[in-house]
């Protein structure tokens, strides 16, 4: 289990033992991004935790470089619509299209004026479409989203990204036999589908091996013992505006009373 993973769990642990008698807790997001991490179902209504350790990314947004025009488009793949913060960073980035057009891995910070402002404008409004109304830090420290700019740094780069890895589907798995064979003796490895996934299982040290198909690209996840999932390597490789948080170091989060006096104060109908 990695870092991340463990922490998810000492929040819900903390959330369950702290609050249980009076909401339920439920772990959802782990590494999918379109999930927020820890549902609270309380008796009037439902909402959303986000776990963040004290360093943490914080949404993003595609923009794809215009030579043509000079100037940045929004992807239409972006699952954001288009605001206010959104269209002001945008026009900052336009009138110095010259040295973000080319941001690399390493990428290049977004210091545009009043920018902290701007960045936890985006960030608010980017968790409350996703119903989170707190994010749970630190210490298992817990703050009010509408005030996270009290207790974060925050800041903005713009960096190439690419988008991951998803699971492999059982319909792909002829695909990756003839992809993994030109690396692996096929007698040394047993290819096998659980969940309708593709996984493989073999007593070689296979972990984070990547191979390719005409098709698609591959790399195995090591999950337990001798057993190896196959993942699907994304082929996109955008340019991403990417936020960031870092925890302020004299943070106080919310008291238990404030805590539940807030959770009382929302809506019903987020």
């Amino acid at each position: 289990m990695k870092n991340w993973e463990n922490y998810e769990q000492e929040c819900l642990h903390y959330l369950r033992k702290n609050f249980g008698n009076i909401a339920k807790f439920e772990l959802l997001g782990g590494s999918r991004s379109s999930t927020s991490d820890i549902l609270v179902t309380y008796p009037t209504h439902n909402f959303f935790i986000e776990v963040k350790s004290d360093i943490s990314q914080c949404g993003q947004f595609v923009l794809l470089p215009n030579f043509e025009k000079n100037q940045f488009d929004y992807s239409q793949k972006n699952k954001s619509p288009i605001n206010l913060p959104i269209k002001e960073i945008i026009s900052f980035m336009n009138s110095n299209f010259a040295h973000f057009s080319n941001p690399g891995t390493a990428g290049i910070k977004i210091n545009i004026p009043n920018g902290e402002k701007l960045f936890s404008q985006f960030i608010k409004q980017h968790y409350r479409r996703k119903n989170v109304y707190f994010f749970i830090s630190g210490q298992f420290q817990l703050f009010p989203l509408d005030k996270i700019e009290q207790f974060f740094s925050i800041s903005a780069v713009y960096r190439q990204k690419k988008s991951g890895s998803r699971e492999t589907r059982e319909s792909f798995l002829n695909d990756v036999m003839f992809a993994i064979q030109k690396h692996i003796d096929l007698n040394q490895i047993e290819l096998g589908i659980i969940n309708k996934r593709v996984f493989i299982s073999s007593e070689l040290e296979i972990n984070k091996l990547r191979f390719s198909s005409p098709y698609n690209n591959y790399i195995l996840s090591h999950k337990k013992n001798s057993l190896y999932e196959v993942r699907t390597l994304s082929k996109t490789n955008n340019a991403n505006v990417i936020f960031s948080i870092s925890l302020n170091q004299n943070a106080k989060g919310l008291s238990k009373s404030e805590f539940l006096n807030l959770i009382s104060l929302i809506p019903l109908n987020p």
